[in-house]
């Protein structure tokens, strides 16, 4: 196994640290034992978090990376943390929702779990001053977070990628809510990075809607570490 030292470790964020490797086009990621809710209203330790997390964001990424999604996603290097190529990220996390919940419920009163028409695409600005703003596709090209060429690729990208994980939830008896997607280039190519896993996910089980992600902490519903051992065993099947 390969040891990350903290003397390498560019970054040490909420619940991932970043680190640099001998190789300066690539770097490793650790998933923490930590846990937040959404703006950290509640927060825990849970031992072996970041295993589980490890294991279930090599899945969804290898899976799309087999599909001809391009990633970041290398492979594993611990049982905890992984190696992925170097980009330049964009500003922005792209959020994908298929099932009303969370805010969107709240904003447009709509009932949780009701199935929408089409996937909703939200774009959330990186930029804590401004408190992390939904903006819209000419904002952000006005601001000059992207081009819209490079917008339209990030579009293309993220519809596929949600096809194919929310079906692939499917067939495991699962529900893909909503989740949260990053991109980053690498040259002139734009590929998904960050992790994929419960912690950016809505994730409910199909036949009793019950919540498997981090809204288990967030609304004091039970194990958290049992429901990501649950999405884990489920989708390895």
């Amino acid at each position: 196994m390969v040891e990350l030292r903290r003397e390498n470790m560019l970054v040490d964020g909420k619940t991932k640290q970043l680190f640099k490797m001998d190789n300066n086009d690539q770097l490793a990621i650790r998933f923490k034992d930590d846990a937040l809710t959404f703006y950290g209203i509640k927060k825990a330790n849970i031992p072996d978090k970041g295993i589980i997390v490890a294991k279930i964001n090599e899945l969804l990424f290898s899976y799309l990376n087999a599909n001809g999604i391009p990633t970041h996603f290398e492979k594993r290097l611990t049982e905890d943390a992984f190696l992925c190529r170097k980009t330049v990220a964009f500003p922005i996390g792209l959020v994908v929702r298929n099932i009303s919940s969370g805010k969107f419920a709240d904003k447009f009163l709509v009932p949780e779990g009701k199935n929408l028409k089409k996937p909703v695409f939200e774009i959330c600005y990186f930029n804590e001053n401004l408190g992390n703003p939904l903006i819209n596709d000419s904002q952000a090209v006005a601001l000059g977070l992207f081009k819209e060429k490079d917008l339209k690729v990030i579009y293309k990208i993220a519809k596929k990628a949600n096809l194919l994980l929310k079906n692939f939830f499917l067939e495991k008896g699962l529900l893909l809510v909503d989740f949260k997607l990053h991109f980053g280039k690498v040259g002139t190519e734009i590929i998904l990075i960050d992790e994929l896993s419960p912690d950016i996910a809505r994730i409910w089980d199909k036949k009793t809607k019950k919540r498997l992600d981090k809204d288990v902490l967030k609304l004091d519903l039970g194990d958290l570490k049992k429901s990501y051992s649950e999405i884990l065993d489920r989708i390895k099947e």
